[in-house]
């Protein structure tokens, strides 16, 4: 017991001076995924808790296996309401994480080596903490789970073991509720498979290798009955992942994950970088050492600590060979054997076999990365290893050699490997600001956000705002303790926003259209509108640069020019947060219709910006029996993403005969429009939507052909001041551009294309795109026309030469826009109004609302404005479902009523009632098995 206490103290004390050295400026740690959680744990928690988030992603979100986080962000909400900084409750995370896995990698070495030292204990748990596989895939990848995972694996391990050697069923609670607690750990499919792998690895070994029947009928009981309690006690989220498998849609959500190609091709990609035999035998991420963008990570390629590495993998296989009749050896000998295989993907030697088992095993392409995932096992199964190994060949030097090796072993694990941890390089990255150590993952967000969440709290909580400039789903702030990573606004807003884009089902395709209709588009407040989306925010604080995103003041300028119309009013500015309101906003959280835009082949947020789209409001595509309440029909060219497709060309599929008007956004002669081979009389007319009409067509049900002549824009460069280049000012960003010159050049020049908002390195442009010219003679010029695609979020560009303009000629300098027209038919059916009822309602949770209908006369669509979702259900209260329910506005949820008069609906995610009661039984689960725990216990003190 001393010696427990001892170790445990140990323990305790260097955990605490590790994690001073991290947290000693009072700063919370953020990046990547993580993004900055600890912001505001009562947030976090709130918003995972549930089955339901109507804050992720801006438009909801089903929170499946994520609602494993929720019991140990409950916990540390706790200790943020009674007043404990949110650093202080990060640091007290990280510490009990490096004491767990302390205890833990100490427990399980000792069910394998039951006699070793306690000084080689010490080398075990130094080297769990110091090594390059959690250097780089567990504490500088920055991700909670990820950290929480690797201190539980060699705990619950430990125990699983135990039972199994003692025969004992009492592991079973002890397992089970360890792995309760660190549900967090959980939280990823590949942590649960690499847990029950090792779980079934251990049981297998045990029944292959037992004498008995008896033993080898309690192996599989004791995975059997544990799998069982597990389940139980985790059934909370468990039964969150299983029902989403059967909620319909959810396939789709799983096969844009699943991309079997994109899946392949990072498999292979990240084998041949990171399953290199020579690093995986140093416990090596390669590319992280040996290509940084920082230099401390060039230390451990260095030839003194190569020699070291190399040291460690001798030391394991060495005594692997020499007690290569121990069983214990054996087992873990097998399992790390096992992992590096594993961790090299689909490298050779054997990589076709991986390759097979990942093609057809649909789980196992959750292993793109396999070195990322499988370094837990090689770890765990390396370090027992080691640190046998190293006392038995230190037990054959002399007493005073052996106490030097030894120490110094000690020292070069803390001082080498050890390094980036007490130093806090561990927590920097390879892009700003996280490349500056001075700065690496601390963040200080400021002050303005917590007044700007403060002001829109205060305007209530029915609707949204839409946040720009975004590109992607990562960002990079310009704080004095900057931000890098996922864009985590979520954390610093509780109203639902949209800042960034992301691959949920249904919201990428919303997000990525956004700016692109702000910056080209008119009426922008009615795609506000379609999102309930009350406030446009603009920031000014982010790296434009860096994440390549349209210049603040570009979108601050168009922001003024729909204020002078009348769509946009500016409201309020919290330091460099610029709020814009929509005045045409009402609450379309809920709302009814029964006028429909039917939209195809697929709705688009544009279509909402036509004139005529303000009678419709609600769009469907192609859903048969809401045909009785379509108003208007909009039919975009169903060939566009094409790449056989000739420019010019658009085919229209007409479903329903009628007349159809042609609309463009761009202008062209009648006379070079072609219509089923027709072509085209009379003059254009400019529209209020600011499109052009080219008159209605009698287009009967079939294929129609649209030809287009293609025209270029007039030459639209400047020459700058010093000559040396040529510039394009307020470009279209969504359109292509002709390049074309003659030159003579004696030596090789590269045309350079650069955009305002291209990334920098080191204060270096990193430019768009660059072509080589080649070498002419004296004064005999050759002609150069190039095709490219502006960036979409760039508001001008530069064309210069490189290295420079000596000996080069240039002439007829010219760059033309590619006027490509977006066509567009539509069909008005003015005859169709139908009364609309009145609607209201009142949101009990994220998950649940009631609502009263009134006044209803005919058949009318319910809406709600969250991401479709099957498991949302509408039901009247004797409980009868609305069984029509389908997707609207190319993302919200919708519901055909034919119900007449006054009645209220029930509105609820159905896994929320599933949670709820998957909750009760993994409570009772969760204390009887304390219970038995305890009880067990307090007869061995007795």
């Amino acid at each position: 017991m001393r010696s427990i206490l001892l170790l445990l103290a140990v323990l305790a004390i260097a955990s605490s001076i590790l994690v001073f050295t991290w947290f000693k400026d009072g700063l919370l740690l953020g990046t990547a995924e993580s993004q900055i959680s600890f912001y505001n744990l009562s947030r976090f928690h709130s918003q995972v808790k549930g089955a339901w988030s109507d804050t992720n992603s801006g438009l909801g979100f089903a929170n499946g296996i994520v609602t494993a986080y929720s019991p140990t962000f409950f916990a540390l909400s706790l200790l943020e309401k009674i007043g404990v900084a949110n650093y202080i409750i990060e640091a007290g995370l990280f510490w009990f994480f490096l004491v767990v896995s302390g205890v833990g990698i100490t427990l399980f070495t000792r069910e394998f080596f039951p006699h070793i030292g306690r000084k080689y204990l010490v080398v075990a748990v130094i080297f769990y903490w110091f090594n390059s596989i959690s250097l780089v895939n567990i504490w500088n990848r920055f991700l909670y789970n990820y950290i929480a995972f690797w201190a539980l694996l060699p705990l619950v391990s430990a125990f699983y073991i135990k039972g199994l050697q003692k025969q004992n069923f009492y592991y079973v609670s002890v397992v089970g509720i360890t792995c309760a607690v660190f549900s967090l750990g959980l939280s990823n499919p590949v942590f649960n498979i690499i847990l029950w792998f090792i779980f079934t690895y251990f049981t297998l070994f045990k029944f292959i290798t037992v004498k008995t029947t008896k033993e080898r009928i309690f192996s599989l009981s004791f995975i059997a009955i544990n799998l069982i309690y597990f389940s139980l006690v985790n059934l909370w989220w468990i039964g969150q992942v299983v029902r989403s498998l059967f909620i319909g849609k959810y396939s789709e959500e799983l096969s844009s994950f699943f991309q079997f190609d994109v899946s392949l091709s990072t498999l292979t990609a990240s084998s041949k970088t990171l399953g290199d035999l020579t690093y995986l035998f140093r416990l090596f991420h390669g590319p992280f050492f040996t290509t940084p963008q920082i230099e401390w990570p060039k230390l451990f390629s260095m030839p003194a600590a190569v020699v070291i590495e190399f040291l460690v993998s001798a030391v394991i296989l060495i005594f692997i060979f020499q007690a290569r009749k121990n069983i214990n050896v054996l087992a873990l000998a097998v399992l790390f054997f096992l992992s590096l295989y594993f961790a090299k993907g689909n490298n050779p030697p054997f990589g076709e076999l991986f390759q097979f088992l990942f093609i057809n095993i649909s789980p196992l392409q959750f292993f793109r990365n396999p070195f990322e995932k499988f370094g837990f096992i090689t770890l765990l199964a390396a370090v027992p290893l080691l640190a046998a190994g190293l006392e038995g060949l230190l037990s054959k030097f002399q007493k005073k050699l052996h106490l030097a090796v030894y120490t110094a072993t000690l020292f070069i694990i803390v001082a080498l490997y050890g390094y980036p941890f007490w130093s806090g390089l561990v927590f920097t990255g390879f892009f700003p600001p996280t490349d500056n150590y001075s700065v690496g993952y601390k963040v200080k967000v400021p002050q303005y956000y917590e007044q700007a969440n403060n002001w829109l709290k205060f305007q209530g909580n029915n609707f949204r705002f839409i946040g720009f400039p975004f590109s992607g789903q990562g960002v990079t702030y310009n704080w004095e303790k900057g931000y890098q990573g996922i864009e985590t606004s979520m954390w610093l807003f509780d109203t639902p926003h949209i800042m960034s884009s992301t691959t949920i089902l249904y919201f990428d395709k919303v997000a990525d259209q956004l700016e692109e209709l702000f910056v080209s588009k008119p009426k922008f407040y009615e795609v506000m509108n379609v999102l309930n989306a009350k406030y446009l925010l603009i920031r000014s604080d982010v790296d434009i640069y860096e994440r390549k995103m349209r210049d603040p003041q570009t979108i601050q300028k168009i922001a003024m020019d729909k204020s002078k119309k009348g769509e946009l009013v500016k409201t309020l500015s919290f330091g460099k947060l610029e709020f814009w309101e929509n005045p045409f906003w009402t609450d379309k959280s809920l709302y009814v219709t029964g006028n429909l835009m039917d939209v195809s082949p697929t709705v688009q947020l544009k279509d909402f910006t036509f004139s005529e789209a303000s009678s419709a409001g609600t769009a469907i595509s192609n859903i048969s029996y809401l045909d009785d309440l379509v108003n208007l029909r909009v039919i975009h060219p169903d060939d566009l993403k094409n790449p056989e497709r000739k420019p010019g060309y658009y085919k229209f599929d007409i479903k329903n005969s009628g007349k159809y008007e042609l609309i463009s956004d761009k202008l062209s002669e009648p006379g070079d429009i072609l219509v089923d081979g027709v072509r085209l009389q009379g003059n254009p007319v400019l529209r209020e939507d600011g499109r052009w009409s080219y008159g209605e067509l009698n287009l009967t049900e079939g294929l129609h052909t649209v030809i287009i002549n293609i025209s270029y824009s007039g030459n639209l460069t400047t020459l700058s001041d010093d000559k040396n280049s040529f510039t394009v000012l307020n470009i279209n960003p969504f359109s292509k551009y002709l390049v074309s010159f003659d030159y003579s050049t004696l030596q090789e020049k590269k045309l350079v294309i650069s955009f305002d908002n291209d990334q920098k390195e080191k204060g270096k442009i990193r430019p768009y795109h660059m072509k080589d010219l080649t070498t002419t003679t004296l004064d005999r010029f050759e002609s150069f026309n190039d095709l490219f695609e502006a960036r979409s979020t760039a508001s001008a560009l530069n064309i210069y030469f490189w290295p420079d303009l000596d000996n080069l000629k240039v002439k007829n300098m010219n760059v033309r826009e590619l006027m490509l027209p977006d066509l567009v038919l539509i069909n008005k059916l003015e005859d169709r109004i139908n009364k609309t009822p009145n609607l209201s309602y009142d949101k009990i949770s994220p998950s649940r609302y009631n609502i009263r209908i009134e006044n209803s006369l005919n058949p009318f669509v319910v809406v709600f404005s969250s991401i479709f979702n099957s498991g949302w259900q509408l039901s009247y209260p004797d409980g009868t479902k609305v069984e029509k329910h389908f997707l609207t506005n190319s993302f919200a949820n919708g519901w055909l009523i034919d119900r007449l008069g006054d009645f209220d609906l029930n509105l609820e995610y159905s896994l929320q009632n599933d949670l709820d009661k998957d909750s009760l039984i993994s409570q009772f689960a969760l204390i009887s098995g304390l219970i038995i725990t305890l009880w067990v216990l307090f007869k061995k003190i007795l």
